[in-house]
């Protein structure tokens, strides 16, 4: 008679213990008294984060902790310490209880300047955010906030958050339906995320961006060095990956502060509303490389970079950001069947704002392909192709930017022959633009120069003009 198949996966389990490393602990949540009877889309079962939680907090420097988790897990939250993996079985993870209004994964010491967790692991697991029944609220006017509690600590709630971590690694693993970002991270270095799916369950012809403002697949804050991203998939209302030095007023345990060497790769993206965000308001943001980006965006723009709405700048002209250099290459990204929709409501959004931020940031409501709106040292865009199906820009230079160099390598389908491939708004700067164009339109309606100014012009085939 054969063995049931738990008995075998747990002697499994077992034989990987005793062959594990003795320098440290090696636990497996169901011989702990965990009872791991949760359903990973629907929740339910016991409640399991008392008995894992007492467990996470004996890792220490001196014994490190591997806790294997073999089952499906209903928490209200967990935190871990520094010198823990957290390994998940297939077919294991969590499941946030309902109204636990918090991450679902979190570091134990949340820290804005000083790092107390270092050594942390997460590989495996499944991690549903519940959505629909987490939620956090505006302290002053009790209003539904997607973003924050009130519980006086402004936390997110995220699927994965970790403040104040040197050497972070996540792997193979999936965040589902979360109410904020899917992996939300803020002064770590050492960061390694590999093979990630992040996907906020909700169906697109329900998305509304007000309720999936913070809905971000991957959320970097400063300060912030060496993060390494390789196989991330992302269907959010939100950026797939967002590189945010400065976002206050959300969360007191983040500081402003930069984010240098970022090396991103193999991204899709499927209808969230950008695929790429990089901000720099004050802080330096440098030494950013993305790269094969591909699928469908719904919204603001395919790839921002800018100061984002960053008021001194309006009146000062100096606070408009400080980018060194950023490189993105290979990319392959087409609108989806659902960006009119998000773009009313972005507009509807704009009227909420003054008159200068929606013409400065969101061009009026006319959402380019590309944003660039700030101060950078350089900017290279290699090998970038997409669909045109109206007449926003394809790429835009808002009023706000000075960019030392711009390198634009750009192909455009384009059959109707309605979009704007280049528009540069009155204000902006660019000191050397090396620009290489394919598109069907006439080289004369290629830029729409609205009063900017280049220093020097490399226009491949049209030198000169």
């Amino acid at each position: 008679m054969a063995k049931p198949v738990h008995v075998i996966v747990t002697l499994m389990l077992l034989i990987y213990a005793v062959s594990a490393s003795a320098s440290g602990s090696i636990v497996l949540a169901s011989q702990i008294g965990a009872r791991l009877d949760s359903d990973l889309m629907i929740g339910g079962g016991t409640d399991d984060t008392a008995v894992l939680q007492r467990v996470l907090n004996k890792a220490t420097g001196k014994r490190p902790l591997d806790l294997v988790i073999d089952g499906p897990a209903l928490v209200s939250g967990l935190e871990i310490r520094g010198y823990t993996t957290v390994e998940c079985i297939k077919g294991a993870g969590f499941y946030l209880k309902d109204h636990s209004n918090r991450a679902v994964i979190r570091n134990a010491h949340r820290t804005p300047d000083v790092i107390e967790d270092e050594h942390i692991v997460l590989k495996g697991c499944f991690l549903n955010g519940n959505r629909e029944h987490n939620y956090g609220y505006d302290a002053a006017t009790r209003a539904k906030r997607p973003c924050s509690t009130d519980d006086g600590h402004g936390d997110n709630i995220d699927g994965i958050q970790f403040y104040g971590v040197n050497d972070l690694s996540i792997r193979d693993t999936t965040v589902w339906s979360m109410r904020a970002y899917g992996i939300h991270v803020a002064n770590v270095n050492y960061v390694d995320l590999r093979q990630i799916t992040v996907d906020s369950g909700v169906p697109y012809r329900d998305i509304d961006m007000f309720d999936k403002s913070c809905d971000d697949a991957v959320h970097v804050e400063g300060p912030t060095r060496y993060i390494f991203i390789d196989g991330l998939r992302a269907r959010t209302g939100d950026d797939g990956i967002s590189l945010d030095e400065e976002e206050t007023g959300i969360d007191p345990l983040i500081k402003p502060g930069p984010i240098i060497d970022v090396v991103a790769t193999n991204i899709d993206v499927m209808d969230s509303e950008s695929a790429l965000r990089i901000v720099s308001d004050k802080e330096r943001v440098d030494g950013i490389v993305v790269s094969n980006i591909a699928g469908t965006v719904s919204g603001l723009w395919g790839i921002g970079i800018s100061h984002f709405l960053n008021k001194e700048c309006a009146t000062s002209h100096e606070n408009c950001g400080d980018i060194g250099s950023i490189i993105i290459g290979n990319v392959n990204l087409a609108p989806s069947q659902y960006r009119q929709r998000l773009v009313e409501q972005l507009i509807e959004y704009g009227r909420n704002l003054q008159d200068g931020d929606l013409d400065a940031e969101f061009n009026s409501g006319n959402f380019p392909f590309i944003n660039i709106n700030g101060h950078a040292e350089n900017i290279s865009l290699r090998n970038v192709t997409t669909r045109s199906i109206d007449s926003r820009p394809v790429l835009r230079v808002g009023p706000d930017s000075d960019v030392g160099t711009l390198t634009v390598d750009l192909t455009i389908y384009d059959p109707g022959q309605v979009a704007v491939p280049i528009q540069l708004d009155k204000g902006s700067h660019v000191g050397k633009f090396n620009l290489s164009l394919d598109w069907s339109g006439a080289p004369d309606k290629a830029i729409d120069n609205k009063g900017g100014f280049v220093d020097k012009m490399h226009w491949e085939g049209h030198e000169g003009r």
